[in-house]
């Protein structure tokens, strides 16, 4: 009876002295707001520490789970012994405008494209690939110029950009639309003042038509040479 009283009270003291005792890893960036995965796992923080047994581990910090492909940060972290007090620094790295010459280049990065040049992104987010039609894939590191601009070299075929790719083409499409709305619109009011004109004979009327005559022949002159800058451009291409 003795002996089975004696094992009853050891049992629990030798489990206790077996227990292993978790460290805490502190988990600190310069981003206020974190989310940290374990081993692939979401981790609840309470006051930026995370209880973890003796063992090697992947770490993950993402600063937005909203955000596609947004900033993040890989570690691993090995934990030999018990009741340490672990702390790691990151940083996810400062606001960069990446901007290149010429623009609209694409930026992949980790396989996927987040954006066209110029672009403001986190450094944190390591190399990118600058990726644009009749020029060559270009690797750079971010943290490597700084606010700078990136000089894509020469184009493969010898020539710069497509005329009609550029915002200048966009532009005089656009006005050439607005003119053309212009003149036909002071063409129809010029018209209908007119056929009043010859109802009564009005020769305020009659400076009307003339008025809304000569707004619509201005347009329309600003329209052909719409026009013939277009084509001046892309006959030069």
């Amino acid at each position: 009876m003795k002996r089975i009283i004696f094992i009853l009270l050891i049992i629990p003291n030798f489990y206790s002295y077996c227990q292993i005792i978790n460290s805490k890893l502190i988990i600190k960036t310069d981003s206020k707001e974190n989310y940290v995965f374990i081993n692939g796992e979401l981790k609840e923080k309470r006051n930026d520490e995370i209880s973890l047994p003796p063992g090697k581990y992947s770490i993950l910090i993402k600063k937005s789970l909203l955000e596609w492909n947004g900033s993040q940060i890989k570690d691993t972290v090995n934990i030999t012994g018990e009741g340490n007090r672990i702390e790691k620094q990151y940083s996810f790295g400062k606001m960069t405008l990446l901007d290149t010459r010429p623009q609209n280049a694409g930026v992949l990065a980790r396989d996927s494209l987040i954006g066209y040049t110029p672009l403001f992104f986190h450094e944190g987010i390591g190399s990118v690939t600058l990726l644009k039609e009749n020029y060559s894939p270009l690797h750079i590191n971010p943290a490597d110029f700084r606010n700078g601009i990136i000089n894509l070299g020469t184009p493969l075929n010898g020539h710069t950009e497509s005329f009609v790719k550029t915002g200048w083409f966009k532009v005089l499409i656009g006005t050439a639309a607005v003119l053309g709305a212009a003149a036909a619109y002071y063409k129809i009011k010029a018209d209908r003042k007119y056929d009043d004109y010859l109802n009564n004979g009005s020769q305020a009327l009659l400076d009307e038509v003339n008025r809304y005559d000569l707004i619509s022949g201005i347009a329309l002159g600003a329209l052909q040479i719409n026009f013939g800058a277009l084509l001046y451009f892309l006959l030069i291409e």
